[in-house]
């Protein structure tokens, strides 16, 4: 949860459903072109999505805009992290076997 909204990624299409967390209402659904989003991770202002396609989307939590698209790796994100809320380390199925890691501050509003 991050700002009393609670943001839900659907495993099996690009959308993401953010609801606000006391009402459970559908705030608003976000979408994405991708097979599907399979981690979630909130640093500071922002939500980083992992997808099935290998590619980090990056939105502004107060805003819902998307800031950034990423291509992070061959296979879908299966593992996603943040240290010390200063990098977001994400990593891939065996299509690539890589792990990313990422400044979660270098995307500029």
């Amino acid at each position: 949860m991050l700002q009393d909204k609670l943001w839900v990624g659907c495993g099996t299409s690009g959308q993401l459903i953010i609801f606000n967390q006391e009402t459970l209402d559908v705030i608003d659904t976000l979408r994405v072109s991708c097979r599907g989003i399979s981690k979630l991770v909130a640093v500071d202002n922002r939500i980083w999505a992992g997808s099935k396609n290998g590619r980090l989307h990056v939105f502004n939590s107060e805003t819902f805009r998307k800031e950034k698209d990423l291509e992070a790796h061959e296979d879908a994100i299966r593992s996603m992290c943040t240290a010390d809320s200063q990098y977001i380390i994400s990593g891939s199925g065996s299509r690539d076997g890589k792990v990313a890691i990422w400044k979660a501050n270098f995307v500029s509003s």
